[in-house]
């Protein structure tokens, strides 16, 4: 799937130059499944791209708990200094929104879903 930065501040018509690209399972409804992602966390991977910055790769990692979290861990990057985010509270879903805090500069920002494949 592909996230983009949704219309906003600098950007009032969005920006397709910025953005996530995921592979992850989804189950029914389109939520992030933490079951699938057990199964299948080796191909659970995340790139960022930034409209003129090198494109950051790392995987999606699933944290159990009191409050169950998601995880970008971009490569070379522990995963204690990356950001936990909620995103199992999202729909995947054309068009749905998705608020991402980036571990770069902690800003959270918000993205849209604008596209996703079969299997992804």
């Amino acid at each position: 799937m592909t996230l983009t930065l949704a219309p906003g501040g600098a950007h009032p018509d969005g920006c397709s130059e910025r953005g996530y690209r995921m592979e992850a399972p989804l189950g029914d409804g389109g939520r992030l499944d933490p079951v699938l992602w057990r199964l299948e966390r080796e191909r659970c991977r995340v790139w960022r791209f930034w409209a003129d910055e090198p494109i950051r790769t790392g995987r999606l990692v699933y944290e159990a708990g009191a409050v169950p979290m998601w995880v970008i861990a971009f490569d070379g990057v522990t995963i204690e200094r990356e950001i936990r985010h909620r995103l199992g509270a999202y729909l995947f879903v054309l068009g749905a929104p998705v608020a991402i805090r980036d571990s770069l500069d902690g800003g959270m920002r918000t993205f849209v879903v604008a596209e996703i494949e079969p299997g992804s």
